[in-house]
C-alpha cells in the first residue's frame, strides 16, 4: 500500500467506481477507442453468436489447482477467436466461457468451460489443449495473491 493506504481503501474505491457505473462507462470508452461500436455494450444481441458449442468436462474429482492461461488462450485461438499467423481470420463469435475457478471443488464430468465456435475442424485439438492446462488435486490449494506487485513511478514506493 502507498503511505497509509490499505487494501480496504482500494477495495472500497473500486466498489464505488463499479456502483457509480464508472466501470461500465470506461468499458464503453475502450470499445469506442478501439473503433468498435459502443452501442454493442448497451445491446449485446448486436454481437455475433456462435452456431455451435461444446462442454469441456472435468477429468477428475477434487480441487481445480491449475488452469493455465496459455492453454486456454491457445484453445480459444484454435476455435477461431485468435490468430496463429497475421493472415489468419478471426471469428468474433468464437471463444471460451470458464465455469470454474482455480481453488474450487470440482466433480469428474462437470463442466469446466463452454467452447463457442462455428467451425468444428479444430474442436478436438482445442479441447485437448484446454485439458492439458487443467490440473485437479485432492488437496485444496492455497489462495493466490490477486496483486503480485504494484508498479509505481520512481518518486513513489510500492511496498
Amino acid at each position: 500500500p502507498i503511505a497509509g493506504r490499505t487494501m480496504s481503501n482500494y477495495r472500497n474505491e473500486a466498489m464505488d467506481f463499479i456502483e457509480r457505473g464508472d466501470a461500465f462507462n470506461k468499458f464503453v470508452q475502450f470499445v469506442d477507442a478501439q473503433h468498435g461500436d459502443p452501442e454493442a455494450a448497451f445491446k449485446p444481441r448486436m454481437l455475433p453468436a456462435a452456431t455451435k458449442n461444446a462442454v469441456v468436462a472435468c477429468p477428475a474429482t477434487g480441487y481445480l489447482t491449475e488452469l493455465d492461461a496459455l492453454a486456454v488462450g491457445t484453445a480459444a485461438m484454435l476455435l477461431g477467436a485468435g490468430r496463429a499467423r497475421a493472415e489468419d481470420d478471426v471469428d468474433p463469435a468464437a471463444g471460451i466461457i470458464l465455469t470454474k475457478k482455480v481453488g474450487e471443488q470440482v466433480e469428474e464430468g462437470e463442466p469446466l468451460a463452454m467452447l463457442h465456435f462455428n467451425d468444428s475442424a479444430a474442436l478436438e485439438e482445442a479441447t485437448n489443449t484446454f485439458l492439458d492446462g487443467v490440473e485437479v488435486s485432492g488437496r485444496k490449494p492455497e489462495p493466490r495473491r490477486l496483486v503480485i506487485e504494484a508498479v509505481m513511478p520512481d518518486s513513489e514506493s510500492a511496498n
